[in-house]
């Protein structure tokens, strides 16, 4: 009671005098949930917002705004706001990431080319780079992007995708990036077959896509666990059974997943494909087959397990396959009379596989607008589902 009335009595008196209270402060935000807020937003727009809202949001923002730069393409303006933002901050230019330019189309002026050089010698933290851009038209134009990239960098990069067209000058980029995990190269220069990177170079590589075959890494990647070569728009780039079985052969006790496109002299009813001994470690194969053309005239893809000389690749104890994937594009039938008979020898196919290996769960063929999933239980097909196509990548996440 007596703390009441003394209580009633300061309040009292505080009106007397005239003061009002003082206003509560406000509690800061603590960081910690600033972080929790950011890390989970990837719109670019939000995180923009986010940073005007006060200075504590900016400065917290900085970090998942600036992490990754991604150009979907070439635009001069831009890259030299970039470059401009990060000189005048190189706290900034520590946060930055992952850098990316998925296209070039248009007016390349030498200032932009200038200012992403500039770019590359300021950003010590740089672990993913996609450079997309090039092309026979603006290559010469970008050059010193690639002679920058060919000397000592601030950064070690962990994954890298480029489309360089200079296969020499692409070597010498992947010579200098001993850190590289993860490489994409879609280049389209003619490589000369002495063309290596060197045995020292590249010692952490595990995944690799290279159109140009694996005939530059075969003296220093060893150590590959995913691969896919040869692409299918590309036909000189198409490898042949002997180089598939040379990849098989260097990568025996690493391998996991593999996506390959065969080259064939013309049309057969059955995929020789490979010949040699599938890895024991080999999880997910994948192979897709281009063959010359000989005749215009329909192809009867009737298959009968009789037919199919392959499956003795299959009979290799200790095998660990779990995904087959197959396309075929040489194989369609034009004549719907002969669909039936065409399911019913795929069907068959893919019992044939999964009886000597029975570590196959799934066998699935690639079509030219659809693919269709046989899922195998004890040798078996327990399921069919066909979807309208198949992905790219599903080779890089097993």
């Amino acid at each position: 009671m007596t703390r009441e009335l003394e209580h009633k009595t300061e309040k009292t008196q505080a009106s007397s005098d005239g003061a009002s209270p003082a206003p509560a402060q406000p509690r800061q935000f603590p960081p910690e949930l600033w972080s929790l807020i950011f890390v989970s937003v990837v719109d670019r727009a939000t995180l923009l917002s986010a940073s005007l809202a006060c200075r504590v949001a900016h400065r917290e923002v900085d970090p998942y705004l600036y992490r990754e730069i991604v150009f979907k393409c070439w635009r001069n303006r831009y890259i030299c706001a970039v470059h401009d933002t990060l000189e005048a901050a190189p706290r900034r230019a520590n946060m930055v990431q992952v850098l990316a330019i998925q296209s070039a189309t248009g007016h390349i002026e030498s200032t932009a080319v200038s200012a992403l050089v500039d770019i590359f010698r300021m950003v010590p933290n740089l672990e993913g780079l996609s450079l997309t851009l090039f092309d026979e038209t603006n290559v010469n134009t970008l050059y010193p992007v690639l002679e920058q990239l060919k000397t000592p960098c601030p950064f070690r990069l962990n994954s890298l995708s480029t489309n360089i067209p200079l296969p020499q000058a692409a070597l010498s980029i992947y010579a200098q990036q001993p850190e590289i995990i993860s490489l994409r190269w879609n280049g389209s220069g003619p490589l000369d077959p002495a063309s290596r990177i060197p045995s020292t170079a590249l010692p952490r590589l595990k995944c690799l896509s290279c159109l140009a075959g694996y005939r530059p890494f075969n003296k220093s990647a060893r150590g590959i666990t995913h691969l896919e070569v040869g692409i299918p728009s590309l036909l000189p780039s198409i490898l042949s059974s002997p180089e598939i079985n040379l990849i098989l052969s260097l990568l025996a006790d690493t391998l996991v997943s593999l996506k390959v496109l065969e080259r064939r002299r013309g049309y057969a009813r059955i995929m020789p494909a490979i010949s040699h001994r599938i890895p024991k470690c080999l999880r997910h194969l994948e192979v897709h087959e281009r063959a010359r053309p000989q005749s215009t005239a329909p192809l009867d893809p009737l298959l009968m397990s009789s037919q199919t000389y392959f499956t003795h690749l299959f009979l290799e104890p200790g095998l660990t396959l779990e995904t087959f994937v197959w396309g075929a594009l040489w194989m369609r039938s034009s004549e719907s009379n002969l669909e039936a008979s065409y399911q019913e020898g795929i069907q068959t196919l893919a019992e044939d596989l999964a009886i000597p290996c029975r570590t196959l769960r799934r066998f699935i063929l690639c079509e030219k607008n659809k693919s269709v999933t046989y899922t195998l239980r004890n040798g078996k097909v327990a399921d069919r589902v066909e979807l309208p196509g198949f992905s790219n990548d599903t080779w890089a996440r097993v």
